[in-house]
């Protein structure tokens, strides 16, 4: 259970991720993507001049835009608390239509709120589901922004809910949406001296479903002996409701796993019989922070464990079930798996299972550094039957991208339709933290195709070019366009033409060439944030 040349003649943007660069080709998976950031796989967003900007939850939308949600702080200061969303193009660069710089904050008079999960809506709506609280009192949260970043003003009037369940409620901190629109919200409450499981089903428009539960939307459910909490929660094919955390059992966290059915009653035929598993990798603390679906219905929970004896303390752990609730000794050979990434503490805090099956944990690790000991982005990939994959990272599985000098942290991770992994987390930048987001090559080839910006094929004449030429594009909407010139290696010779607004229309470019540039075969890389095409150029 442990530890674990050539170029062709084509046009189309499969030649440019399949076949033009061989960096994207022939690097590792798990290697940073270059198109992404400025060529260095990542992105930062700051909020605040003197506070901090931590995201907890990522997610795609459907046209590439990248979505994250956390909070903002001020170190000390009441009532500083507010929501931060900040959106990124396809390409890594802030997304100008999105609140005018690609950030939002919303905060409440006299409270403190924040952000713990978020989802993209069908109507590509977004909503973030966190807490609210004061001096005294705690609050579920949920707020619902328009694609714009303004908030809905359809959804409860101002765009914001919020509902205390009880004064000890302390709101949740993960939401799966079901196929009628309504959502479920998990986290942990308080009612019995105990914190407990904590579910809640909601209408589409923010008010409590009273068909779920004991007739008033809440499901509190002790675990264990003690206290409890759900860290994350999906909805199965079968609209069975799956929350996982954790629970104290022998006096140690532990992974603990629920299932219930569609009304909100723990399900019988799961776990021992009651809808409960409570898992144990060793006799120290272990906690799920995340749980994934297979498409055979087995449930992958990850998390961290403590270890005992060695230098570790804490490494990467993942449990995979059968449906029934039972562990499949076909994963790892008794379905319980410890990745130890460094000789100091791991921690994974999302899995994602890719289309073939293989899993990517997302999350953190503490490496030696002259500076110091500080935490990175780190990313582990483990095959179908647990063991780590070595056509990963380095040939172990592992894949680590320092952003910070200072620290960086996986927190949430999704996987976009052509296969790629984004993760987010926060960086401290200087003092204070600030939104990091990265993507991640992973060899899955899902779906390449992106959105057609051009109406006509793209020509350059004359080719072969003397010193100068002119490319002819036809643009579907306004563009932000950009030309840069490649080798046949993949690798950048210079940019062409600079970052420029190109209305919608047909376009002629004269470009000039250096007389410098050695003769031979080169391509064209004709970009924008939403596209990009490549056509060949002979110098």
């Amino acid at each position: 259970m442990k530890y674990m040349k050539f170029w062709v003649k084509v046009r189309t943007l499969l030649f440019l991720w399949g076949i033009l660069f061989p960096r994207f080709v022939h690097a590792q998976p798990g290697s940073p993507d270059p198109t992404f950031g400025g060529g260095d796989g990542y992105s930062l967003s700051s909020f605040l001049a003197n506070g901090h900007a931590t995201p907890n939850a990522v997610a795609v939308q459907s046209d590439g835009r990248i979505v994250v949600a956390g909070s903002t702080w001020i170190p000390n200061v009441t009532n500083s608390n507010q929501i931060a969303i900040a959106r990124f193009m396809p390409n890594g660069n802030p997304d100008p239509t999105f609140s005018g710089d690609g950030k939002a904050s919303l905060g409440l008079a006299n409270m403190d709120i924040d952000a713990a999960d978020l989802m993209i809506l069908p109507d590509g709506k977004m909503l973030c589901i966190g807490s609210a609280w004061n001096s005294t009192e705690n609050f579920f949260l949920l707020a619902r922004l328009n694609t714009d970043g303004t908030l809905d003003h359809n959804f409860d009037g101002d765009g914001i809910v919020t509902l205390q369940i009880v004064s000890s409620f302390k709101g949740a901190g993960t939401v799966a949406l079901q196929p009628d629109g309504k959502m479920v919200a998990a986290g942990y409450a308080n009612l019995t001296g105990y914190e407990e499981f904590a579910l809640i089903r909601i209408k589409p428009d923010g008010t409590l479903d009273n068909s779920f539960g004991g007739g008033d939307g809440i499901v509190t459910i002790p675990v264990g002996e003690s206290y409890a909490g759900a860290e994350d929660v999906l909805i199965q094919p079968d609209g069975k409701i799956v929350a996982a955390g954790y629970a104290v059992a022998n006096g140690y966290e532990d992974f603990a796993l629920i299932r219930l059915n569609t009304n909100g009653i723990l399900d019988q035929g799961f776990g021992g019989g009651d809808g409960i598993v409570i898992a144990s990798f060793t006799n120290k603390n272990d906690v799920a922070t995340s749980v994934a679906l297979q498409s055979d219905g087995k449930i992958v929970l990850a998390g961290y464990a403590e270890t005992i004896g060695g230098t570790a303390d804490v490494e990467m752990a993942v449990v995979r079930f059968n449906p029934n609730g039972t562990p499949d000794n076909s994963f790892s050979g008794d379905g319980f798996a410890m990745i130890h990434v460094t000789e100091n503490p791991d921690a994974a805090r999302a899995i994602r299972i890719q289309q073939d099956g293989k899993m990517l944990l997302g999350g953190y690790s503490q490496q030696v550094e002259p500076g110091g000991e500080q935490y990175h982005f780190t990313m582990v990939r483990l095959t179908a039957n647990g063991l780590p994959d070595p056509a990963f990272g380095s040939g172990d599985g592992i894949a680590i991208l320092p952003i910070s000098i200072n620290g960086d942290f996986i927190y949430a991770m999704a996987l976009q339709p052509d296969g790629k992994a984004v993760a987010a987390g926060p960086a401290r930048i200087g003092e204070y933290k600030s939104f990091a987001v990265a993507r991640f090559l992973t060899g899955v080839t899902v779906d390449t195709k992106s959105p057609e910006i051009f109406l006509s094929n793209i020509s350059l004449f004359p080719n072969p070019v003397c010193e100068q030429a002119t490319l002819q594009y036809e643009l579907k909407t306004k563009e932000r366009i950009t030309v840069n010139l490649f080798d046949v290696q993949g690798k950048f010779i210079k940019n062409i033409l600079p970052p420029t607004e190109k209305n919608a229309g047909n376009h002629l470019e004269t470009l000039l060439f250096d007389s410098l540039t050695p003769a031979g075969h080169y391509f064209l890389s004709i970009e924008s944030e939403n596209a990009i095409t490549v056509i060949e150029a002979i110098l």
